[in-house]
Formats: C-alpha cells, sequence, structure tokens
C-alpha cells in the first residue's frame, strides 16, 4: 500500500514537471512570434526612412533644384532665409556633409565669395575637413552677428499680437522663434510663449480649453479670431443699417415708404401720424413738431425755458401717464402709447445725476478715481445715482477691444440739465482692474468729455459696494473673497486767497490791511556731512586742529649762493602800534603751535 502511494506521488511529481516545461515552451513561442510580428508591422514610411541612405550627389543633380544664389546683405533675415533654402534642399537630396560645404561655397557670388576666400584661407589645409555645422557657425558670425541675435531675441521675449492678425502674429512667433531655443524648448512651453502673446480677448477665450499643444493653440486662436470678426461685421452690418434708415427719415422728414396721392380724411391724418417715427425722439411726429428742434419744453410744450426750470411741471406729472405732450422726450411716453404705436421697441428709463467734474465737485455723494480697463488708464466717477453704468464715447474709440451689442430694450437715459439720451448698444463684461482685482461690468456709451467711466447702482450692488461720501472711498464685500477698500480722490477745500486787484478795491472801500511778514529765526548752520566730498574724509577736516605737523627729518629752506648776504629791508610798512600788534599775534601763534620759525632767510 505504501509502495503503491508513492509510485503515484513520484508519477504526479513528473507530470507537472512535464507541464511546467512545455508552459515554458509556449511562452517563448509566443514572445519569438510577437517579435516576429512587430518587424513586419513596421511601417512603410519608417523602413524607407532607414533604407535611405546618403549618397554622392553631383554639381548637376544639385543646380537642377534651380537654388538661389548668395551675393552678401545686411539683412540678417535674408541671409538666414538663404541658409534655410540650402537646408532644403541638401535634405531633398539626401546629400552627405561633406559635399554640403562645397554646393553652398559654390552658390556664394560677389562680396560673400570675397567672404569665404578669405575665411579658406584662414583656415589653411583644414578648410577641405569642414563640416557643414562648423560652415553655419562662420557664416552666421559674419552675416547675422550676435548683437543682431539678441536683438531678435529681445523682439521674441517682447512680441504681442497687437494690431496684428493670429495668422501674422504666428509667422511673426515662428520667424523669431529660432533666435531663442530656450526660451521654447519643447511645445508646451512653445503653446505657452504664443498664447501669452494673444490679444486679451482672444487669450481669454483659448485659455479655457488649457491647450498643451502649440498647432492647438493656433487653430484655436484662429477659430475664436474668426468668430470675433463676425460678431463685429454683424455689428457693423447693424450700424449701417440703422444710419441708413435714419438718413432716410432726416431727407423725407416722414415715413419712407412711397405712397400714391389719395384723398384723405382727418382719420387718415390721424392714423398716417401714428404710424410715422421722428429719428430724432422716437417719438410719433414729424420733424418740424419735433420739440429737439423748434426749442420748446419737454414738459409742458412751451419756449422760453427747460424742462429742469419749468413752472409748470407740478401740474404736468399727472396728465403725462395717460396723456403725453406731443414732442415730448421718449422716457415720458405712456404704456398706452407703447401698444398703440406696435412697432416701436419697448423702453426702459434710467438716469445720470452727474456728467462733468463741476457736477461731482458738487455733490459730495460721488466718488472720482483712476482704473485700468483692458491695460489703459480711465478717469471713473462712481455715482450712487446713476441706475446703469456709462462709458464715454471718446473712450471707446482709443480702446478697439471694447465691442458693443444692440440693447433688447432701449434705455431712455435722463441727465442733469432735464435732456433724455436715447442709448441703444451696450458693451458686455468688460473687464475693470480695480485694487489688483478684476472685475466686470455692462457700459452703455453716453457723450462725456470730464470722466471715461460712470459706475452705477447696477454695479454697485453686483458687487456688494458701500460708498463712504465723506473719505471717498469704496469697500467691496464680494461673498467668498477679502474685503478690500478703492479710494478716490479727494477734494481739497480751495485755498482761501484773493488777488491784488481785489485787495485794493477792499482796501479804497475802507477795509483794514496788515502787513506780515514772515522771517526764519533758526537759521541752519552747514555741516560737514552737507558737503560732498569733505564728509567722505572726515579725519581729514577735524573740528579743532590739534597743531602743527610732526617735526619733519629734513628741514626744507631756500638754498642761497654763496656769499649772499640777508637782505636789510622791512617787508612791510606799517606803523608802531599795528606791528607791536602783529607779533603779540604771531607770537600766540608760536605758543600755540599753529607755526614755526622759518629756516629760509
Amino acid at each position: 500500500m505504501m509502495q503503491q502511494q508513492a509510485t503515484s506521488r513520484s508519477d504526479m511529481m513528473r507530470m507537472m514537471e512535464m507541464q511546467q516545461r512545455f508552459m515554458e515552451q509556449q511562452q517563448q513561442f509566443m514572445q519569438q512570434q510577437l517579435q516576429h510580428q512587430q518587424q513586419q508591422v513596421t511601417p512603410q514610411y519608417l523602413q524607407g526612412a532607414t533604407s535611405r541612405q546618403e549618397h554622392h550627389v553631383s554639381l548637376a543633380e544639385f543646380k537642377k533644384f534651380a537654388p538661389s544664389a548668395f551675393k552678401g546683405t545686411s539683412d540678417p533675415l535674408e541671409a538666414e532665409t538663404w541658409l534655410n533654402e540650402m537646408e532644403k534642399v541638401f535634405n531633398a537630396l539626401r546629400c552627405p556633409d561633406e559635399d554640403r560645404v562645397t554646393f553652398a561655397t559654390f552658390m556664394l557670388l560677389g562680396e560673400a565669395d570675397i567672404w569665404w576666400n578669405v575665411e579658406r584661407g584662414k583656415i589653411g589645409q583644414n578648410a577641405t575637413s569642414l563640416t557643414w555645422e562648423g560652415f553655419k557657425e562662420l557664416f552666421r558670425d559674419k552675416y547675422i552677428p550676435q548683437s543682431v541675435r539678441r536683438q531678435k531675441f529681445r523682439e521674441f521675449t517682447r512680441l504681442e499680437q497687437g494690431n496684428m492678425t493670429v495668422a501674422e502674429y504666428a509667422a511673426k512667433f515662428e520667424e523669431l522663434a529660432r533666435y531663442a531655443p530656450g526660451q521654447v524648448e519643447n511645445e508646451r512651453e512653445r503653446a505657452e510663449k504664443f498664447e501669452s502673446g494673444l490679444r486679451a480677448r482672444i487669450r481669454q477665450q483659448v485659455s479655457t480649453f488649457e491647450l498643451s499643444s502649440y498647432k492647438d493653440v493656433v487653430n484655436k486662436a484662429l477659430v475664436v479670431e474668426r468668430g470675433l470678426n463676425d460678431t463685429q461685421e454683424e455689428r457693423e452690418r447693424i450700424l449701417k443699417k440703422r444710419n441708413r434708415q435714419a438718413e432716410l427719415q432726416n431727407k423725407h422728414g416722414k415715413n419712407t415708404e412711397f405712397r400714391p396721392k389719395k384723398q384723405t380724411t382727418v382719420n387718415d391724418k390721424a392714423q398716417r401720424k401714428d404710424t410715422v417715427k421722428c429719428y430724432r425722439c422716437g417719438r410719433p411726429h414729424y420733424q418740424s413738431e419735433c420739440n429737439w428742434f423748434n426749442g420748446n419744453c419737454f414738459s409742458c410744450g412751451q419756449q422760453g425755458h427747460r424742462a429742469n426750470t419749468c413752472p409748470n411741471r407740478s401740474k404736468q406729472q399727472a396728465r403725462q401717464m395717460s396723456q403725453p405732450i406731443p414732442g415730448a422726450p421718449a422716457n415720458q411716453v405712456s404704456q398706452n402709447e407703447q401698444q398703440r404705436g406696435g412697432q416701436q421697441r419697448p423702453r426702459t428709463q434710467g438716469r445720470v445725476y452727474a456728467l462733468t467734474q463741476h457736477d461731482a465737485d458738487a455733490s459730495n455723494t460721488v466718488v472720482t478715481g483712476t482704473i485700468e480697463i483692458s491695460s489703459i488708464n480711465a478717469y471713473i466717477l462712481i455715482d450712487p445715482g446713476a441706475t446703469h453704468s456709462f462709458v464715454s464715447a471718446d473712450f471707446v474709440g482709443r480702446n478697439s477691444t471694447l465691442i458693443s451689442l444692440p440693447l433688447e430694450t432701449e434705455l431712455c437715459v435722463s441727465i442733469p440739465n432735464g435732456d433724455v439720451i436715447l442709448v441703444n448698444s451696450v458693451y458686455k463684461d468688460c473687464i475693470l482692474n480695480i485694487e489688483g482685482r478684476e472685475m466686470k461690468a455692462d457700459l452703455l456709451v453716453l457723450g462725456m468729455k470730464d470722466f471715461d467711466m460712470i459706475l452705477g447702482m447696477d454695479w454697485l450692488a453686483a458687487y456688494h459696494a458701500t460708498v463712504d461720501c465723506f473719505e471717498k472711498t469704496v469697500k467691496f464685500q464680494i461673498s467668498g473673497q477679502p474685503e478690500f477698500t478703492f479710494s478716490g480722490n479727494r477734494v481739497l477745500p480751495p485755498p482761501k486767497v484773493i488777488s491784488a486787484i481785489q485787495a485794493k478795491r477792499l482796501l479804497r472801500k475802507g477795509d483794514e490791511g496788515f502787513l506780515a511778514v514772515i522771517m526764519g529765526t533758526q537759521l541752519e548752520e552747514l555741516k560737514l556731512e552737507d558737503i560732498p566730498i569733505m564728509r567722505e574724509y572726515p579725519d581729514v577736516f577735524p573740528e579743532d586742529l590739534p597743531g602743527l605737523p610732526p617735526d619733519r627729518e629734513v628741514e626744507f629752506s631756500i638754498d642761497l649762493i654763496s656769499g649772499t648776504g640777508p637782505i636789510s629791508k622791512a617787508p612791510y610798512r606799517m606803523a608802531p602800534a599795528e606791528l607791536k600788534v602783529l607779533k603779540e599775534q604771531l607770537q600766540e601763534l608760536l605758543d600755540k603751535g599753529f607755526i614755526r620759525p622759518s629756516v629760509s632767510p
């Protein structure tokens, strides 16, 4: 029994070993099959590339490509272009390195040929072993010097799209990128550099895709640019259409549609008048009846005053809701009239309390200051009394990045002088840079001279702003962001001074005048630290002189010719009293050590 168990165990062991060897052989066979398949699946274009070997090229084969000759130039771009053209021909011919230098130097003419002869003489016998890379280095040192390369490198680092199209910007980018290989070593760096130079409006849309390929960034920028151009063309088409309609209305003064002349009745006239639309104020009346042209008051329709000073304004307020005065501004149109003129666009009302610097100075509820919008400084007015936010037409003309869109609902804006302005376009999502933070605003175009922008209650409410009228500051408390404050311009009170003419006039009337003379009582003494040269050597200029320099080993004296006696003559003519005072002073200086007796005769 025991022998049978041992025999069965040994048989099982042999079977397991045979199975393991079989699995190893099968695995080796599969690996060999996989390697064989990989060799067979090698792409044809790679097989062709490996089989293509450089071979000797004759001059006739080279000239069949009609390469350009180079005569020398001061334009580095022209020299670089010729070098790239030679490189392209050599790659097409699969020209070996030793033939490239021969063929390239064959195409040098004139000044360039003279330069090469000089360089070949400098190289000597090593000229025959000069490589193509060595020739390109010599060529670039001559016609593309380091100063030009550094200049092109700086141009590349500062390159931005500006007014160029995306295609022009990409061509300029690729032209300058070869002078800055360290800036764009890989595809991601190349894409990031190109994206950072795009215009802000294009960059904002491209950056949302987080593209890492230069080709993808260029293609996406082209698509975004095409979309912006289409939007701009649509906007211009709408503006041209409106201007054409306004010109026709201005020319005819009434409905522009031609109708055959017929007998009209009172009802026909009233019905036709309802279909007429004044091009200036938008009301259903003829141009001759519009208050904009005849100078009538917008409130009561009478002449001699404006709406803001109308004496009958309080009487008209109740009647304006149901029966508007002919020629009144568009913001006073009643709802019934809007329903009757079904072709009129719906309108909303707006107001602004300050349009000039004088209005802002007269009000203590506004804040003025300077912010940045699209990299351009703008002088703004923050007015809580304004219902909307506005931008001046002059600022829009200076900033080409802003694109307007038509309003779905026309806005009638009341301005401080009592007039009403019709606004029908808006600049959406304009980026404002305030205290280093980007904030968006929808801006309506309004005719202003003193301010570039007015930020009203719609913008203040959107960003939870609190206006401190006394400190002239605006505090922003945006949810999820730290609180920050914008400080405006403080209005300083004017100095209390009068002119000399006013002073003379007051004195003639008997007013008292006092002449005040202000003199400084403290005299500033000049110190050693105030003198540029002396303060660098304070040890040479002490406050108290310690005495004469130490005695020298050699006495300096004036040598006389032998036999010459001293001159017996008084050097100065002075009175005995003066001579006595002089001797006392000299003795005092000798005692203090400031002077010493002379050893010269």
